[in-house]
C-alpha cells in the first residue's frame, strides 16, 4: 500500500463541500478542483512534511514481509 495514494478530505474554503486529495498531491503542491463550486484549491507542502511522510511510510512497508502464511 503506498501511503501517498490514500484519498483524504478536507472542506473547499469557499462552498465547504468535502474536497479529496492524496499526500502525493500534496508533495507536487498540485491544485485540486471543488466539485462543488468549481473553485481551484492549490494545495502546498509546508516545510515538505507530505514528501517526507510518504518516504518514510514506504520505506517501513518496504520492510513487511510479501507474503504472511497463517497455520491453524
Amino acid at each position: 500500500m503506498n501511503i501517498g495514494e490514500v484519498k483524504n478530505k478536507a472542506e473547499c474554503p469557499a462552498c465547504k463541500a468535502a474536497v479529496e486529495f492524496t499526500l502525493v498531491e500534496i508533495a507536487a503542491e498540485s491544485s485540486v478542483t471543488c466539485g462543488g463550486c468549481g473553485a481551484s484549491i492549490k494545495l502546498t507542502d509546508k516545510d515538505g512534511g507530505a514528501k517526507k511522510l510518504i518516504k518514510e511510510m514506504n520505506d517501513i512497508t518496504s520492510q513487511f514481509p510479501k507474503k504472511i502464511t497463517l497455520k491453524f
